[in-house]
């Protein structure tokens, strides 16, 4: 029997997490090969039908799954440089490191580009049929070493329209404004939540930002407009570890608003509304490769047309498999998880009697149970050197690869 634990090394299934951009170990790695196209779920969609036949197959790739979500600390919100993201998985949170550091970063340069643009001499702003424009370049210094240089550009434009109503001399304003962010890290050191471990970073990452909004006072009506994409390809080292990340992430949204007298609040135009976002994930390093991607679509909510549905998609490749995912999985919330197994369809995962505990290594859990659709089959640890239990319908078995 080959051991569980021998094809899920923390790399191998961390690597599927919710997370910001990596990949490939050294500069010799194969990682500028790899494609950041969004993966696709084909499987089934049904419930799946547990028997004496599949419930261990079953539950090893439940294991795998959430193993690959938990050792990565998987977040359900993977912002590209804001507040709970972008993240990367691994060893003693690097995540989260990671996601702290370009958040900081790309907040700085943001505050300085938008300062500095505010308080230019008028001398100094680049006027054109685009708007105003400033164009500043910074350098943070890492808080044990290293840097990372930034330029931002930031750009405002502002519109008005006139009649010959003298009651309403201005039927319409607006406004529109981007801004664009390059950042350059180079051996930048910062340090953990510990004040000791040191994370260092290189590589380089931008951000792109477009946003429109304009009011016609005559229809009363709002319309609102905006984009978003950004990239980063970063070689992160901690400790004796280190991995590159790759990502990329784009977004879209619309919407045009109009006042409603009955509802005494605006709606939204259902044939014009638009929200598309989309982030994806690699992860590289001694020679193991992994990748999860996330979008999020919307719609006009047909029952309130003053709100939103939306619909989120989350897929990831475990073992060269891709799998469906909704919910959350991670060592501090516990397994709240609906796996979609492209053989035989949807279960629900959620945390037994208590919740799995990650070994050191991260190549399984030390202790705690899963419960496969309230408890049809039940997954046991009891040592990171043990082959986790499976139980169903009486029988006890080890875990089969």
């Amino acid at each position: 029997m080959i051991s569980l634990k021998q094809k899920t090394s923390w790399l191998a299934v961390a690597s599927a997490s919710l997370a910001l951009a990596a990949c490939g170990g050294d500069s010799s790695s194969s990682s500028d090969n790899l494609s950041l196209d969004p993966l696709t779920y084909t499987g089934s969609d049904a419930e799946a039908t547990v028997s004496t036949d599949n419930y261990n197959d079953i539950a090893q790739k439940v294991h795998a799954v959430t193993l690959a979500m938990v050792a990565g600390n998987s977040l359900q919100s993977i912002g590209f440089g804001g507040p709970g993201g972008p993240m990367i998985p691994g060893p003693r949170m690097l995540s989260k490191a990671v996601s702290n550091v370009q958040a900081s970063v790309l907040a700085e340069a943001s505050s300085l580009s938008k300062t500095a643009a505010a308080s230019a001499p008028a001398g100094v702003l680049v006027t054109s049929s685009n708007g105003r424009s400033y164009t500043s370049s910074n350098t943070a210094e890492g808080e044990c070493g290293g840097s990372a240089s930034f330029e931002t550009t930031f750009t405002i434009k502002s519109t008005a329209s006139e009649d010959d109503d003298e009651a309403s001399p201005v039927d319409s304003v607006g406004e529109d404004s981007g801004e664009d962010i390059s950042v350059t890290f180079k051996d930048y050191c910062a340090y953990l939540d510990d004040d000791v471990t040191e994370i260092v970073l290189n590589g380089n990452m931008t951000m792109n930002y477009a946003y429109s909004e304009q009011y016609d006072y005559v229809n009363d009506t709002r319309s609102v407009d905006g984009t978003e994409t950004g990239s980063a390809t970063l070689r992160v080292t901690l400790g004796d570890d280190q991995v590159v990340v790759k990502s990329a992430m784009k977004g879209r949204n619309h919407a045009d608003y109009s006042y409603d007298e009955e509802l005494d609040d605006d709606v939204y135009n259902p044939d014009t509304f638009v929200y598309d976002s989309a982030r994806v994930l690699q992860i590289s390093g001694n020679g193991l490769s992994g990748k999860h991607t996330y979008t999020e679509s919307c719609d006009v909510d047909p029952e309130d047309p003053t709100d939103t549905t939306c619909t989120e998609s989350e897929v990831i490749n475990v073992g060269g498999t891709n799998y469906k995912l909704e919910g959350y999985a991670s060592p501090y919330g516990g397994v709240y998880l609906t796996v979609y197994l492209p053989t035989f369809g949807s279960v629900v995962v959620r945390s037994g009697s208590s919740s799995p505990t990650l070994c050191d290594n991260y190549a399984g859990f030390e202790s705690g149970s899963l419960s496969v659709n309230n408890g049809e089959i039940s997954i046991t640890y009891s040592g990171c050197d043990a082959e986790p239990v499976v139980s169903y319908s009486g029988n006890s078995d080890l875990m089969l690869q």
